[in-house]
């Protein structure tokens, strides 16, 4: 069995591959209509267009084309197999070389839309199941599949010219100073929580999300919390904080190696500043980009969004951002961007993968073998 990559001229065998196993295989599955919907979806008009932007494969038994698959990106796409030459290793060796090359490109996941005849065979290549969706047809049925996604080591390294770094969980431990804030604030609502590892959740969301989430406030009790929570964090809990280890060589390289640097946090920008200052840090960042004290500006795209604006350069394949947080990948995803998860943090494992960075490390080693 061969693999090849497809040009214009394969456009026809590709959707005669693709309509012949949905005709012959979905209706095991799905209703008509959705069947109908799949025969929709890949026209001709869009595996044309695939071809030309996608990594599209072929794989020839012989001289019979037996099936296809694609690669955007790190997403696969339109993998199919003619019926007659399942379970024959086709689909397998098709998947194996989109999967290489989405790693040899230096993408830490790989993502595709499972349909339910195909759902066991990527669980069995290690695929998770990371969002369920729903599509209603014309006639009113609904398709449902699973977006699934998974994780490997990057192999491949992008050289990053603009790195923008979190700060709580990435660049500094902030756990004491933000929990025993949040423990003061919660004390002048008459809640008395001893247990500081609770408050741990605190770390990385807004202030005014997380106590509407985790205590149910109210916008007006959400804000009077932000205010006492601010009056222990401006005087003692800025500085319950520790540097991690080798951060601060980490940036001193980065810069000695022309690199620009960032800090995008929600955190206020003028505690940020006070913290990087004590940490003698802050020397190595062109800017530090936060929220702002009247609450706004604190949803991380919007962060990211006013340092891209800052840099304004023409390619934002050499910018990436660095956090330990669901929330810093999605800000990036959001504007384009790059992204490393860091797990030395507090953000999990698991709140990582889901949100799917471009790179995910588990020390400051790792994370300077991809930056530096």
């Amino acid at each position: 069995m061969k693999l090849f990559k497809a040009t214009e001229r394969d456009v026809q065998t590709i959707q005669d591959i693709v309509r012949v196993t949905i005709t012959e295989v979905y209706p095991d599955y799905y209703p008509e209509d959705v069947v109908n919907f799949f025969l929709n979806y890949h026209s001709l008009d869009s595996i044309e267009k695939a071809v030309c932007r996608e990594y599209v494969l072929l794989a020839k038994l012989g001289e019979k084309t037996i099936g296809t698959g694609s690669l955007f990106k790190n997403e696969i796409k339109r993998v199919f197999v003619l019926p007659d030459y399942q379970n024959s290793g086709c689909g397998s060796l098709l998947l194996d070389r989109l999967e290489q090359r989405a790693e040899k490109a230096g993408y830490a996941t790989t993502v595709l839309d499972s349909s339910f005849p195909a759902y066991s065979m990527y669980l069995k290549r290690g695929y998770e199941p990371i969002k369920y969706e729903r599509i209603i047809t014309q006639k009113r049925q609904v398709l449902c599949y699973n977006r699934m996604a998974k994780m490997f080591c990057a192999k491949g390294k992008r050289i990053y010219d603009v790195i923008l770094f979190d700060l709580d969980g990435t660049l500094t431990d902030p756990k004491e100073g933000i929990t025993k804030a949040v423990q003061y604030a919660l004390a002048s609502f008459g809640i008395d929580e001893t247990d500081l590892n609770s408050l741990i959740k605190f770390i990385g969301p807004p202030l005014k999300d997380s106590f509407r989430e985790y205590y149910g406030f109210n916008d007006d009790a959400a804000a009077v919390a932000i205010k006492k929570y601010r009056e222990y964090f401006a005087e003692k809990g800025l500085f319950e904080n520790k540097l991690y280890p080798a951060i601060a060589e980490l940036l001193a390289e980065l810069s000695e190696r022309g690199k620009t640097l960032f800090v995008a946090t929600s955190k206020p920008t003028v505690y940020a500043e006070k913290i990087l200052n004590h940490f003698q840090i802050l020397k190595y960042f062109k800017s530090v980009v936060g929220s702002n004290l009247d609450g706004s500006r604190v949803v991380k795209s919007e962060v990211i969004e006013y340092v891209l604006n800052k840099v304004k350069m023409s390619s934002d394949k050499r910018i990436v951002m660095v956090g330990d947080r669901k929330y810093d990948i999605i800000g990036a995803k959001e504007e384009g961007i790059d992204s490393i998860g860091v797990l030395y943090g507090y953000g999990s494992s698991e709140e990582l993968k889901k949100a799917m960075p471009t790179y995910l490390v588990d020390s400051i080693k790792t994370l300077r073998d991809i930056l530096v």
